[in-house]
């Protein structure tokens, strides 16, 4: 399990570099005028996706589920039943995925 777990923190932190390279992308075509623009908004999407992630949409992509999407008795809004390391890892994972897609579509 520790395995894992440690794979998946590694895997979020290669799918954080895709971030990075993302922004630099985005700064090389750009003027050099809009550098900090750029480096600022690519750290305000990653910031705002991860508040996000953990408040509420780690538990609607994954929740059990009822009636309202994702929404079960006992959820896990703002990560309160995440209590074991692998849970918080696979958790960031997934927002590391979100994230990407948001710098994605927000570079084009």
């Amino acid at each position: 399990e520790a395995h894992a777990t440690w794979w998946l923190v590694l895997t979020s932190i290669n799918i954080f570099g895709m971030q990075l390279g993302f922004c630099m992308l985005e700064v090389g075509c750009a003027t050099a005028k809009s550098t900090e623009v750029l480096i600022m908004k690519n750290l305000c999407d990653a910031s705002v996706v991860a508040l996000l992630w953990w408040a509420i949409g780690h538990e609607f992509a994954f929740g059990g589920g009822s009636v309202f999407v994702g929404f079960s008795p006992g959820a896990a809004f703002f990560g309160h039943t995440y209590s074991k390391a692998d849970e918080w890892s696979q958790m960031f994972l997934q927002f590391q995925f979100a994230a990407t897609s948001v710098t994605i579509v927000s570079g084009a």
